[in-house]
């Protein structure tokens, strides 16, 4: 089984767009990488993570974490960063809001990632 996170804390690639790997066009895209082989998708415990209307297919497994560990998730850490990069911005629509958090994630490097996520019990479970 692969998982596919929105990063990778061994080799830092970049961060997925956001949106996109929390919809559709992310699953897509994950779906095409994995194959038809099995795909372990994590998810934290968000109520919109278990619409009961909701259809899995046969190779998904939804790996849920625990309540209350954003620690699990080196994603989180990510976010985090973005959201102390926009703390302090007077945006005064969505669009704006949309381009900034564009150009925040367009102008992470590789090096911001692996700081953030390479968690010393991550890097040892994936050995």
């Amino acid at each position: 089984m692969q998982t596919y996170p929105p990063i990778r804390p061994t080799t830092q690639p970049k961060i997925n767009d956001p949106a996109a790997s929390c919809g559709v066009l992310g699953y897509q895209r994950t779906q095409q990488a994995a194959g038809n082989g099995p795909l372990e998708i994590q998810l934290d415990n968000g109520r919109f993570h278990s619409a009961k209307k909701l259809t899995i297919p046969d190779n998904v497994v939804l790996l849920f974490q625990p309540p209350y560990s954003p620690d699990v998730n080196p994603i989180e850490r990510v976010w985090q960063f973005m959201k102390d990069k926009l703390c302090w911005i007077n945006l005064k629509t969505l669009d704006e809001l949309r381009k900034k958090v564009d150009e925040i994630i367009q102008s992470i490097l590789p090096s911001q990632v692996a700081s953030l996520t390479n968690f010393d019990f991550i890097l040892s479970a994936l050995k």
